[in-house]
């Protein structure tokens, strides 16, 4: 199966679809300028949409330098009957989309079909189930199409669920998606970085996508006080900032120390959250 940045457009979608602010919206609507968020979010939602691309190509880097592909950092798909509130629904979206693009980096394509059922489950308890249906998923595991041509397939299943994502609601589950993808990026990052040392070029990727911390977290801040998903996220997440303050400091040039104390402090938040 050809590679595709599967999360990116999951998140492009949200973003460009969902309003705020309870103001009647067009069918096209342009989240970036909605006067419900400050001007800084539509910064960090851009350097955030950035470093998604850039993991993507981290991910094909792996394949290409040879690390093996571990299924067993994935999170399974039979947890997914077992997420039963918005938080864990769309925290473990933005987690299955970043294993999706690590599988189709790794051309396995059993492992993108259980993700993308795992996301089809998760879309409808979200809301969104529109966005996906049978046609589509055989369209996405048909190893006929071009890159391009999955590309176009999901950002038209995308928009038939833009009109549920037109409130501020949205707005914040977007952000609780991003967070669980940004994540679940660095968490298979660091596994990989654990069983080898990345050169100069992979460690750089992981420390831009290290470097959106900040990013993601501010995110989350523009809901703190509307939204207890988003407090939740923030309070814990909070024992992260010593640890990715001292590995930004390293600029990528990242000891096996770095990466162990990083890896298990993900782990131990992501244990929490799937």
């Amino acid at each position: 199966m050809k590679n595709i940045c599967f999360f990116s457009i999951i998140f492009s979608l949200f973003f460009f679809s969902c309003g705020g602010g309870g103001e009647t919206v067009k069918k096209i609507y342009d989240y970036e300028r909605s006067d419900s968020l400050p001007t800084q979010y539509s910064t960090h939602l851009g350097n955030i949409r950035v470093s998604i691309e850039e993991v993507n190509l981290l991910n094909s880097m792996f394949f290409k330098s040879g690390y093996q592909y571990n299924s067993g950092i994935l999170n399974p798909p039979g947890k997914v009957s077992g997420y039963s509130n918005t938080k864990s629904e769309a925290i473990n979206l933005g987690i299955y989309g970043s294993d999706l693009n690590y599988s189709l980096a790794f051309n396995q394509n059993q492992e993108v079909l259980n993700c993308l059922n795992s996301i089809v489950e998760l879309a409808k308890k979200l809301g969104i189930e529109k966005a996906f249906d049978e046609t589509l998923i055989k369209q996405l595991t048909e190893s006929g199409d071009t890159i391009s041509d999955k590309s176009t397939i999901l950002t038209k299943a995308y928009r038939h669920a833009q009109d549920q994502l037109h409130n501020e609601e949205r707005a914040a589950i977007a952000s609780l998606i991003v967070f669980g993808g940004w994540m679940e990026g660095l968490y298979i990052a660091t596994s990989n970085l654990k069983s080898k040392l990345g050169n100069a070029e992979i460690n750089q990727k992981v420390f831009e996508n290290l470097d959106t911390f900040y990013d993601v977290t501010e995110m989350l801040k523009t809901f703190k006080d509307k939204n207890k998903n988003c407090e939740e996220i923030l309070s814990e997440i909070s024992g992260l900032f010593v640890i990715v303050e001292n590995l930004i400091n390293t600029r990528g040039n990242f000891s096996a120390e770095n990466i162990e104390s990083l890896n298990k402090a993900i782990a131990e938040l992501r244990n929490k959250l799937i």
